[in-house]
């Protein structure tokens, strides 16, 4: 609502200027600056998230490669105090694209929330936390720019000449040669009363990231105080990559602690330990016109990666599944929200043996073309055993250009010949 200009508050005023997109000069300036970058941030991203909704495999790339990523920049060039909460405005439209993608409220569960921040390859989605992180970014973009302002010597002996080599007041002539004090001229003990915002904001944020780790059995750039900050790093690799995978690392335990602590038949926990190699491979997918997923696959591949209720089985919660159960395999079953059961029942119809004969052929299909030996069905593996009318009892299974003689259940899907790796016992 428009509020009656006596009831308006009073305009902040600032004083600053933009340099290369970054807003510099005093806190309100800087604030309103990035005020509107965090709005324009928020609405790209509620935006798409809603021009997708119809293809989630499209939405998910999009959030995942592009959107969530738009704000980064200015989380390494901005105090965290400053960019932080305009972060927490990024995360949490963040959230709200990432649950358009499963059903309403799937990712309220606050132990949910800490898992899809980790990356993919710790059991996570990629969704970090811009809010979270944005100490390590500016502290590295800090130490990356510094170590460039000084003439100094390199690791490999030569020379390299700075940028504002004048800025050796405040550094020291040497403080980025190999075993120098790098940054101990910013000691808070040492520091002038006039102390540059920026290095009392460097302090500051990798001070609390060293902390914080201080107690985490991870090792990595941040196990070193400010003084020594980016002196021991990976040099294949980007300080704040470094950094950010010592912080998720340590993240990662204590979410692998939090899960450990449930019950062994919580789906959030068979969920979580359910993961290998290939189950977190759908997360850095691109739709494709061969492999896009449908928004019925994907709404259950993202629930069901998490331990989450299944979009289609939730609705339908407490009802009877049809034909779930005989006086042969127990009462009737009863659909739960995660889809277990239904999972489980045997339904009416050819569903399930459709579903696996097509499984079937494709698997087997794929590898007797890669050429190695083998059959489908091998009822001659039992031949000498089994009298002939009980190796023919029971329905068909259609392999497409595999096909052989109808067997009963007791017949194994394929057999094939592969020559095993030596044991590293043998000579």
């Amino acid at each position: 609502p428009i509020l009656p200009p006596h009831l308006r508050p009073p305009p902040r005023y600032g004083r600053g200027i933009l340099v290369a997109g970054v807003p510099i000069g005093d806190d309100v300036y800087v604030d309103t600056a990035l005020g509107k970058v965090s709005t324009d941030t928020v609405s790209y991203i509620s935006k798409t998230a809603s021009q997708l909704q119809c293809d989630p495999h499209a939405a998910w790339t999009a959030l995942y490669y592009s959107t969530q990523h738009r704000f980064d920049f200015w989380l390494r060039h901005i105090p965290p105090a400053l960019a932080a909460p305009h972060a927490a405005r990024v995360d949490a439209a963040v959230l709200r694209a990432a649950a358009c993608l499963g059903y309403p409220g799937c990712l309220d569960d606050p132990l949910i929330r800490a898992r899809i921040r980790l990356p993919a390859r710790l059991h996570g989605l990629g969704l970090r936390s811009r809010a979270t992180i944005s100490p390590l970014a500016y502290a590295a973009c800090f130490v990356e720019a510094a170590e460039t302002f000084l003439d100094r010597t390199l690791p490999d002996g030569t020379f390299a000449r700075g940028s504002f080599p004048s800025l050796d007041a405040i550094f020291g002539t040497t403080a980025f040669d190999p075993g120098s004090n790098r940054f101990s001229a910013f000691d808070p003990d040492n520091l002038p009363v006039d102390a540059l915002p920026s290095a009392d904001a460097f302090v500051a944020a990798w001070s609390y990231a060293h902390r914080t780790m201080a107690l985490a059995p991870c090792t990595g750039p941040l196990d070193a105080s400010f003084h020594q900050a980016g002196a021991d790093r990976p040099a294949a690799i980007g300080l704040q990559r470094a950094l950010t995978a010592q912080w998720e690392e340590a993240a990662a335990l204590e979410v692998e602690e939090q899960y450990a602590a449930l019950a062994d038949t919580d789906p959030r926990r068979e969920a979580w330990y359910a993961v290998d190699a290939f189950s977190a491979q759908w997360i850095a997918t691109w739709p494709s016109w061969r492999d896009a997923l449908t928004a019925l696959e994907f709404g259950e591949i993202f629930t069901t990666y998490l331990g989450l209720e299944s979009p289609a089985s939730r609705p339908l919660a407490g009802c009877p599944i049809p034909a779930g159960g005989s006086a042969r395999n127990g009462p009737r079953r009863v659909c739960d929200p995660h889809g277990h059961a239904i999972g489980l029942a045997k339904l009416v119809g050819a569903a399930d043996t459709d579903c696996h004969n097509a499984i079937a052929a494709r698997i087997f299909g794929d590898i007797l073309k890669a050429g190695i030996p083998g059959s489908t069905e091998p009822a001659h593996l039992f031949a000498a055993v089994l009298p002939p009318p009980a190796a023919r009892t029971g329905p068909a299974r259609h392999y497409g250009a595999f096909d052989h003689d109808p067997r009963t259940n007791i017949i194994p899907d394929a057999a094939f010949r592969l020559a095993l790796p030596p044991s590293p016992a043998d000579p």
